[in-house]
């Protein structure tokens, strides 16, 4: 009598015995355990074979459906069958669905015996499919698999037909000569030669692939497999492996490449990088350079244009590499607006400042996005590398030229930098500020202070310019020179601007509501604002809101702007303004006379406030250009009707030249360092006390 092996999940001892029960006197003899929790379920199925799985639809935390997904998770191929004292049509389709076999209600456990015997047969006449399968495979192949005697020489002894019509040749072709290695292909015969005659001179089996062009001159991928019959000859069998090859193949370059760009990726470049420095040890490969290179205001076209603009533009400038670079040089795309080129046989930092210079020429010329004209200049950081430099892998060498391209932004981009030492102690106290940063607002490290602008013609202070400190726990005092552009650079200039607008705002409401002067005279506060907080989606509106929120007269807080700033974000401000009621907005251009700007751009902004640059100011002794320059930039403010202060101011003569040539809001040491929150309250109620000329 036939014997069986079931495994039966039930926690219900009287149902597991009305199970065997089921089971007694069959055509079979059933060998039957039970398990009642996960646990024990998962190790008997690790640990034992068995021909049927039983499960209870519903055994406590562990359900049907759950029981299944662990069988067949196990790849487990044994036919499952569901008992249930209740199961509704729809719940028992979705476990049949789920790799269940059959179901059996408990009120109908007669029919039990059936069931799993047409489950056995299923199972059976499947695994006899599979069977067949294989061997019509296994026969297919034989029938095309090429068949060859070959000696430890590498000379055929003897072909069958089928490897005559794989290879296109005669067997009399193909038993000439070096026989089927004559028709390796060039770029790797020797190396697989030489790897075949040395597997030959064994007595062992062995596989080998290789590359063959056939008599139709087409290249095909072969796979062959060698058993020795024991008198130095060996037996072999070549199959075409051309189809498998070039999906690997395709895999392979799928991996190494950039999807938009077709440009190799990090991973080619870093093997390839790899490869470079073996040869610099050898003495091969004299030295080479690895460049870093950033795409400037990349940002700026994905947020004006979209991303479908700015992928083009990725593969124009992709082009335009290529275009640049020698053909045994390599260009990688690496991610977003970064791309790296190894440059070899470099042979003097002069070459590399020439390389340099020639990528910065050639992307001064504008890319055209349909109708668009986009300027984007490079960034650039290059780490060099020569036969004397030792202990360095790939990514040590990437790390230096993105830690050069860092410096290199940092000095204001459209330039290039060459990684020193030096730079990797400036880079790592740079990422100290940024992280630092990070906390400064939580850990309360920033603060506000106020320098007064007084104007001289109506003794009056006209306001205070709003500027923030940061005291940081292990460096002290953080001049805002050094960590503005950090803060720029690393995005979080918004979060700290917000903060600074936002404080600079309850300082208002606070002076406003305590000191009668203040109010009285209508005394402005300044706050400052970035270039990158220009470029937020309706920023314009933003500080609107925020005027008009909190109560404060628009004409006396007023908004600085470097003219730089402005310059850069001249499309998108005009934009903004178009969109906004910005008739009560205060804007005033700081740094002017440093940006070159155009009389006819600032006339179509709000800008009621010219400063002219302290660079400018603190030259008016020494320098004739300075003092003309500011002559004219207050002829322009006169002009306008915009109101103009001087700032930097520091000595008596200064004050002079500009009280001379109608300047007379200055702001400066001459009058007051910044003063703290607590100190603005008292400066103003003793200004009546100073006297200034």
């Amino acid at each position: 009598m036939k014997s069986i092996r079931i495994i039966h999940l039930e926690n219900n001892g009287i149902d597991a015995e009305l199970v065997a029960l089921a089971l007694k006197d069959q055509a079979y003899t059933a060998d039957v355990v039970i398990v009642d929790d996960k646990e024990r379920f998962c190790k008997k199925l690790e640990t034992e074979k068995f021909d049927v799985i039983l499960m209870d639809y519903d055994v406590p935390n562990l359900s049907a459906s759950e029981a299944i997904d662990i069988v067949k998770s196990k790849k487990i191929d044994t036919p499952i069958i569901v008992i249930s004292g209740a199961i509704g049509y729809d719940s028992a389709i979705r476990l049949i669905k789920q790799g269940a076999q059959d179901y059996v209600l408990k009120q109908n456990l007669i029919s039990l015996p059936s069931v799993i015997h047409r489950a056995l047969n299923e199972t059976q006449q499947k695994a006899d499919g599979v069977k067949q399968k294989k061997e019509k495979a296994t026969a297919s192949a034989i029938i095309h698999t090429g068949i060859f005697k070959m000696n430890q020489k590498g000379n055929c002894l003897s072909v069958n037909k089928p490897l005559c019509e794989m290879l296109g040749y005669s067997e009399k072709e193909i038993m000439t000569g070096d026989g089927w290695l004559k028709y390796i292909v060039p770029d790797t015969k020797e190396l697989v030669t030489e790897k075949l005659l040395q597997q030959l001179r064994g007595q062992a089996p062995f596989e080998i692939e290789a590359k063959l062009i056939t008599g139709a001159s087409q290249e095909i991928w072969v796979k062959c497999n060698y058993i020795p019959e024991g008198n130095g000859e060996f037996l072999g069998a070549m199959v075409d492996v051309t189809t498998t090859k070039s999906k690997e193949d395709e895999l392979v370059n799928l991996s190494m490449h950039d999807a938009l760009t077709s440009l190799p990726n990090r991973r080619y470049f870093s093997e390839a990088v790899q490869m470079m420095i073996h040869e610099c040890e050898r003495g091969v490969l004299n030295a080479f350079a690895v460049f870093y290179i950033d795409l400037d205001h990349f940002k700026k076209v994905n947020d004006l244009l979209g991303h479908p603009a700015g992928d083009e533009l990725l593969k124009q400038a992709a082009a335009r590499f290529k275009s640049i670079v020698r053909k045994y040089d390599i260009i990688a795309r690496i991610g977003g607006d970064e791309f790296l080129i190894v440059f070899k046989h470099i042979n003097s930092i002069g070459e590399i400042a020439f390389l340099c210079d020639t990528l910065l020429t050639k992307f001064r010329v504008p890319f055209y996005i349909g109708e668009h004209e986009c300027l984007t200049t490079l960034s650039i950081g290059v780490a060099y590398v020569d036969n004397t430099t030792t202990g360095i892998d790939a990514e040590s060498i990437i790390q230096k030229a993105d830690q050069a391209l860092y410096r290199s932004k940092a000095r204001g981009r459209n330039c290039y930098e060459i990684y020193t030492d030096n730079i990797s102690h400036e880079i790592q106290h740079t990422i100290f500020i940024e992280n630092a940063l990070r906390h400064a607002i939580d850990e309360k490290e920033l603060s506000i202070v106020f320098q007064p602008q007084i104007d001289l013609l109506k003794s009056a202070i006209f306001g205070f310019e709003t500027l923030v400190r940061w005291r940081q726990a292990v460096y002290g005092d953080i001049p805002p020179n050094i960590f503005v552009p950090i803060a720029e650079e690393s995005q979080q200039i918004n979060v700290i601007g917000e903060w600074v607008i936002d404080s600079a705002i309850k300082a208002y409401q606070q002076f406003d509501a305590n000191v009668t002067y203040f109010k009285k005279h209508g005394v402005s506060l300044s706050v400052n604002i970035s270039a990158i907080q220009l470029l937020q989606n309706d920023f314009i509106d933003h500080l609107l809101q925020k005027i008009k929120l909190n109560k404060i007269n628009p004409q006396k807080f007023i908004f600085e702007i470097t003219e730089t700033g402005i310059i850069q974000n001249m499309s998108q401000l005009k934009n903004q303004f178009i969109r906004s009621p910005t008739t009560d907005l205060c804007i005033a251009v700081d740094d002017f006379g440093t940006g070159y700007s155009s009389f006819t751009n600032l006339k179509e902004l709000p800008i009621k406030v010219l400063k002219i640059d302290q660079s400018f100011v603190q030259e008016i002794e020494n320098d004739a250009n300075c003092r003309n320059i500011i002559k004219s930039v207050i002829s322009l403010a006169n002009a306008m009707q915009i109101t103009l202060i001087a700032e930097g101011v520091e000595t008596q003569k200064q004050v002079d030249f500009l009280l001379e040539n109608g300047c007379s809001i200055l702001q400066g040491y001459f009058f007051s360092k910044p003063l703290a929150l607590s100190e603005v309250e008292d400066y103003i109620r003793n200004f009546g006390a100073v006297r200034f000329k």
